[in-house]
């Protein structure tokens, strides 16, 4: 079960940069520096939500209805960005996706919760004290 949940970890981290990828390609793909530069403020605004709101250390992690809800706009955003470029049986694939590996993480034991953060150091101790 633990390779499973490896594998699907691994394949959740592969649509995500899909997603980016996707918004990314919507903004240049029309050409033009100012379309370049939509593209690459698209995948900063993107890249910054979910480092702040859904990834594992993110600082302000959403947790239960909140993160799942965050989690369907923000892949929904790459699918609405596919559907622009004229590829929806590709949004169609790719969300349809995402929703599998979604699903089969929840049956596997849900999404890891974030590692621990080391104790901050405390004045006093350690193996130099006193010296």
């Amino acid at each position: 079960m633990q390779s499973l949940r490896g594998a699907l970890l691994s394949l959740l981290f592969a649509l995500e940069l899909l997603a980016l990828f996707a918004v990314l390609r919507w903004g240049y793909g029309s050409g033009g520096l100012a379309r370049a530069l939509l593209g690459v403020a698209a995948l900063a605004v993107m890249a910054a939500l979910w480092g702040q709101f859904a990834a594992p250390r993110a600082p302000r992690r959403l947790s239960g209805w909140a993160l799942a809800a965050f989690m369907s706009a923000w892949f929904g955003v790459a699918g609405v960005a596919l559907v622009a470029q004229g590829l929806p049986w590709l949004a169609v694939a790719f969300l349809a996706t995402v929703a599998a590996v979604k699903g089969l993480l929840a049956v596997t034991g849900g999404n890891p919760s974030p590692p621990p953060s080391a104790p901050p150091a405390v004045e006093g101790q350690g193996p130099n004290v006193g010296q």
